[in-house]
């Protein structure tokens, strides 16, 4: 295709480009080299005529105040101490000497030496009589100061403008008797604005400045008279003019207008005279000739650039119409031919060489393409999957066909989103993986062990290693490596990994063959037989026989094997030193493809200290039970007779009363009309009270026979009644007991279990408090809903010494007590009872006093 000239990346374009910078740097850094030059010339230049001006200046003002200054201090000679003592001759004297003080446009004034005024010219200023000892330069002068000028201000008595000029009036011997000022009004025509009235150049001016007190005096504008100077730290130069800088500088005024100012002294007070120009009107010559140098690099550059780009086609034009020939040779699929040189100079060398490397390029081409073909032969038949990747994994060069078959993902999705292979790995690797690979930056190889999860769900694992390709420079700047599905060899190595804990576990292992003959045992087979690897392979299993089986059961222990290929159970063998011990034998069968044993694997259980344990747990609840049973009766014949004894009271109290009715000598029993009727009543009674004596004996006796005793529905304070009535009638009748029961709830409990243990609970408060001797202690009964609201909460508290934590969490242990004489299972005995009726009981420790008992009984449904 024809090479676009006018291209940017044309030859010719970029040499014309490239020259024309070069010529523009150079012809426009010469022009703003010399701009810049003369510039500084000139600021200089005009930097000299404006220090002399402001000098000059400056020194007619100084001029003009000297002159003030002898004005004064010849009139004040001229005052003596007997015209100070009459006011009126020395206000005519004044009066007729104002033509030589006319300089003073608004007042002279002659003060005592208590500061009063007592002359003044003219008159109607109003200020004899006036005391001026608040006047910084009047009250300095009449305390022997020498002549003083003053501090521009506004007249208090004015109101305008002014400063003055103090000196002293001295008698003969040289002493201070008076002072004479003389004033300036600066509002109105003075010696400053004929020296400030004149401009500097066209929109130039000057200043007079009073740098001590930071005001304006006098300027060309007379706006800014006796205006403030901006405060410090606002306008750079006026801090410099502060600090005393009378240089020539470029600076910003107050204005915002960049100006050129010169500043210059005036020595008779602390004022300064500025002389300021504004940059425009200083440097306006220097921007005629940058426009005009300007306009000549333009021209200059134009008139260069065209010849560059003549020059430039006319000697490339055979490499311009090579390369058309080299792009139009490259848009087809024609073998490459040689490029015509059209003339012999540097570039028809250029074209000959190209010919040359172009026959080279042929062979190689050839070449490489023989190779591409037997790589890729290579890559679609190998398993593993070879890659290369840039640095970092950004982009991917190239994939082999493995991937599709390892990954279960397309090549092409990989080409696409190179880094789709992260998203692939294990999440429980993946950040392992890529936190590996930063040693892509380093220029290492790596290795990489990860699991991948394929599209369908399925764990392969992957031995991925990549290595660094370099430049000539050393950097790296691909990496290639190879993939490879080792999922077979990392199931492989957890199976041995597996099989090899559990060879080495606690139980005895054998391996044995075909013929029973032992192959290898482990550690644990030598602790519990005896027998050392040495001395155990190559032997029979039947070395651990102990005869106390007789064949029956080896023969039908080895039928279940081959059958089932599983045989379990406990065994008697025998040790290396002889001793019979009892172990849990499990073997089983391993069989090839076939169906045939090959190996048997046993692994044994030594169980002689567990079957000893369980013999003694076996006499040790014997023994207990024994007790329990003899500890139930024993509370069982008390609570029979607790029972028992108020129905026989009653009925012995209703036959001594009978009696008494059929005695022959009572009198009153004999004439009562109604006897046979209340006889009657008593032997009813009697009956009652007798089937009640034995309801309660059968309940005793049912309640022995029967763990799971009926239960019935209980009002909660008839049973708290019941049982503290009870108590009472067994004499614990010491200590008060108070029920607090807000409401009556109705419990499914036995009763008969449920005084048991209420009379256990009250009876160990009541010794507890005797025992302390405690002389007015209670015992408080509290009966609230429990926190799940299924049931109540009964509270039994004590004013006794209480129980210790320690001793707390061992009291409902059988057999454990605190008592001389006590067994220790009345607690044990009352939480097995509570947990009968479903609910729990404890002991609660707390801050207070005494002893604190709870338990939980569920509500009637």
């Amino acid at each position: 295709m024809p090479m676009d000239v006018f291209a940017h990346r044309s030859l010719k374009t970029r040499i014309t480009l490239t020259t024309l910078v070069i010529f523009l740097l150079s012809i426009w850094s010469l022009a703003f080299y010399t701009i810049r030059t003369l510039r500084d010339d000139i600021q200089i230049l005009l930097g000299n005529q404006q220090s002399s001006t402001v000098f000059l200046l400056a020194n007619e003002v100084n001029h003009e105040l000297k002159d003030l200054l002898s004005i004064l201090e010849m009139t004040a000679g001229t005052i003596t101490p007997t015209m100070m003592e009459h006011p009126s001759a020395l206000q005519s004297i004044l009066e007729q000497r104002s033509t030589a003080l006319y300089l003073f446009n608004s007042a002279f004034t002659v003060f005592r030496l208590d500061g009063t005024a007592i002359a003044d010219v003219p008159v109607s200023g109003g200020q004899i009589g006036f005391h001026y000892t608040d006047s910084d330069e009047v009250d300095d002068v009449l305390k022997g100061a020498k002549s003083k000028f003053g501090k521009p201000h506004f007249s208090k008595l004015k109101g305008n403008p002014e400063f003055g000029i103090t000196v002293p009036i001295r008698n003969a011997q040289g002493n201070v008797i008076g002072a004479l000022k003389g004033e300036i009004d600066l509002s109105k025509p003075s010696f400053l604005d004929r020296i400030s009235a004149g401009s500097y150049g066209k929109s130039g001016g000057s200043l007079i400045l009073d740098i001590r007190d930071g005001l304006i005096l006098s300027a060309t504008d007379k706006k800014r008279a006796m205006q403030p100077l901006p405060a410090p730290g606002i306008n750079e130069m006026t801090d410099k003019r502060r600090q005393g800088f009378l240089d020539t500088a470029v600076s910003i005024n107050s204005q915002g207008t960049e100006v050129l100012s010169s500043a210059s002294r005036i020595p008779a007070t602390e004022w300064m005279v500025v002389v300021a120009l504004p940059t425009e009107e200083a440097f306006a010559p220097i921007h005629g000739i940058q426009q005009r140098m300007l306009l000549a690099a333009i021209i200059l550059t134009l008139l260069a650039g065209g010849l560059i780009w003549w020059l430039l086609k006319r000697q490339l034009s055979p490499m311009l119409t090579t390369a058309a020939t080299l792009a139009s040779m490259s848009d087809t699929d024609k073998p490459l031919q040689p490029l015509p040189i059209t003339r012999q100079d540097e570039i028809g060398t250029l074209v000959g060489g190209f010919n040359r490397l172009l026959d080279i390029l042929v062979q190689r081409e050839e070449a490489l393409k023989k190779n591409k073909e037997r790589f890729q032969l290579i890559m679609e038949t190998i398993d593993e999957v070879f890659w290369m990747a840039d640095v970092p994994i950004e982009s991917m060069l190239y994939i082999s066909p493995g991937y599709e078959r390892v990954w279960g993902r397309t090549c092409h999705s990989l080409y696409e989103y190179p880094r789709s292979f992260i998203e692939a790995i294990h999440p429980e690797d993946r950040e392992r993986v890529v936190s590996d690979l930063a040693v892509e930056g380093t220029g290492q190889s790596f290795h990489h062990e990860y699991r991948i999860i394929r599209p369908d769900g399925t764990i392969r694992w992957i031995l991925d290693r990549g290595f660094p390709v370099l430049n000539q420079m050393g950097t790296v700047t691909q990496y290639v490596g190879v993939a490879q599905d080792i999922t077979e060899r990392k199931l492989a190595e957890a199976e041995r990994n597996i099989a090899s804990v559990a060879f080495e576990s606690q139980d005895g292992m054998v391996i044995a063959d075909a013929d029973r003959v032992i192959l290898r045992v482990n550690e644990s087979f030598t602790a519990i037989t005896g027998y050392s690897a040495e001395e155990a392979v190559g032997r029979k299993t039947n070395l651990l026989k102990s005869g106390r089986h007789d064949e029956e059961f080896y023969q039908s222990m080895w039928e279940k094997l081959n059958r089932a290929g599983y045989w379990g159970g406990e065994i008697w063998n025998r040790r290396k030193d002889g001793e019979v011990y009892p172990e849990w034998l499990t073997i089983t069968s391993v069989k090839s493809n076939d169906g045939k044993v090959t190996n048997y694997v046993a692994s044994m259980t030594d169980i002689a200290e567990r079957k000893r344990t369980e013999s003694e747990l076996i006499t040790l609840r014997t023994e207990m039970q024994q007790m329990i049973e003899w500890q139930v009766a024993s509370q069982t014949v008390a609570a029979l007779s607790h029972e028992v004894n108020q129905p026989l009271a009653s009925i012995a109290l209703l036959c001594e009363a009978a009696s008494r009715m059929l005695a022959t000598d009572d009198m009153a029993f004999a004439s009562d009309a109604n006897l046979p009727e209340r006889l009657k009543q008593i032997l009813k009674s009697l009956v009652a009270e007798s089937e009640r004596a034995g309801a309660k004996v059968r309940n005793l006796l049912e309640s022995l026979h029967r763990p799971d005793a009926e239960r019935e529905p209980i009002a909660i304070s008839s049973l708290l009644r019941d049982a503290v009535r009870v108590s009472r009638t067994n004499g614990l009748t010491d200590y008060p007991v108070t029920i607090d029961c807000a409401t009556d709830m109705t419990v499914l409990v036995n009763r008969l279990q449920m005084e048991k243990v209420l009379l256990n609970l009250i009876g160990n408060s009541v010794e507890a408090m005797r025992n302390a001797d405690v002389p007015e202690g209670k015992i408080r009964i509290k009966v609230s809903m429990n926190g799940e609201g299924v049931g109540i909460s009964v509270t039994i508290r004590d004013e006794g010494p209480g129980i210790s934590r320690e001793i707390g969490q061992q009291i409902f242990h059988p057999f454990f007590t605190t008592k001389p004489n006590g067994m220790g299972m009345g607690l044990a005995i009352s939480r097995a009872l509570i947990q009968a009726q479903g609910g729990k009981l404890w002991y609660e420790a707390d801050e207070g006093p005494g002893a604190v008992f709870c338990f939980t009984l569920p509500f009637s449904r």
